[in-house]
């Protein structure tokens, strides 16, 4: 069964600790994003929220930039605050869905939502709750990707599923398809009085088949058919793979377009 929250996901970190592995390694970007956005100086009196924190990338640059400011991190899988509490020791990282979010309300200063949105329920009840714990005037940074990120890795899943007798992945279940950059700023305007946006370019680019390949294997879409087929789960990895191989013999790389923005929204 296909997975559109991508929740089975990130039942470890295993997954998401690859794409971080592949993005520190073999991306290319331009443009802010995340931490580069924050609008002013945080200082002790500060609070600020990275709501669906992940492993903790994101809060550790903050840390970085803002070592006064105090950091909070909220997460549905306990996998993920597990893996703050550890590389983050300094920051009150809590189990939580961010359709209820369990802090009073006018309790941060900003809060932090880094590609996350696409895989919540409902996301205008997330953006409310981001505004009842902000403060007045609080600001919140909002990221997603183009409505065609990725498209080059699920096209070659897809061809690799439709020889291989397999199912194809519904467009309708890639998290693109749910929140991105055309579709998203309506929901931010909704709820904050000031919007900007920010896009950001960005690619994956592989030279060698293997961190192509690992980046793949990370994805829920091979990670559905690997739980309930796992031998047609190999079979469609190394239709893929030649794919890929393909592509770097005949380009010199296998690129994946990874276009993304970001809206800085204020009370």
């Amino acid at each position: 069964m296909e997975d559109p929250n991508w929740k089975s996901n990130y039942t470890t970190s295993e997954a998401l600790n690859a794409r971080h592995h592949a993005w520190a390694r073999h991306a290319w970007t331009s443009g802010p994003f995340g931490a580069d956005l924050v609008p002013q100086e945080l200082d002790k009196s500060d609070k600020i929220l990275d709501a669906g924190c992940g492993t903790g990338v994101h809060l550790q640059r903050l840390s970085e930039r803002f070592p006064t400011a105090h950091l909070y991190a909220a997460d549905l899988s306990s996998a993920m605050v597990l893996a703050v509490r550890e590389a983050c020791p300094g920051v009150d990282a809590r189990r939580a869905d961010l359709e209820s979010l369990p802090w009073a309300s006018d309790t941060f200063t900003g809060v932090l939502c880094l590609h996350v949105l696409y895989h919540v329920t409902d996301i205008p009840t997330v953006l409310g709750e981001f505004s009842r714990v902000l403060k007045p005037g609080g600001w919140a940074i909002v990221s997603t990707v183009s409505a065609g990120a990725g498209q080059e890795i699920v096209n070659l899943h897809n061809e690799a599923c439709r020889k291989a007798g397999m199912s194809q992945w519904r467009v309708a279940s890639i998290p693109s398809a749910r929140f991105n950059t055309r579709n998203g700023g309506r929901y931010l305007r909704r709820v904050f009085t000031r919007v900007t946006y920010y896009p950001r370019r960005a690619r994956l680019v592989f030279s060698d088949c293997e961190p192509a390949i690992d980046y793949y294997s990370s994805m829920e879409y091979y990670k559905a058919v690997e739980r309930t087929a796992p031998a047609e789960a190999q079979r469609i990895q190394s239709i893929l793979r030649l794919a890929i191989e393909k592509h770097i013999s005949r380009d010199g790389s296998f690129t994946i377009s990874k276009n993304c923005g970001t809206w800085l929204g204020y009370l």
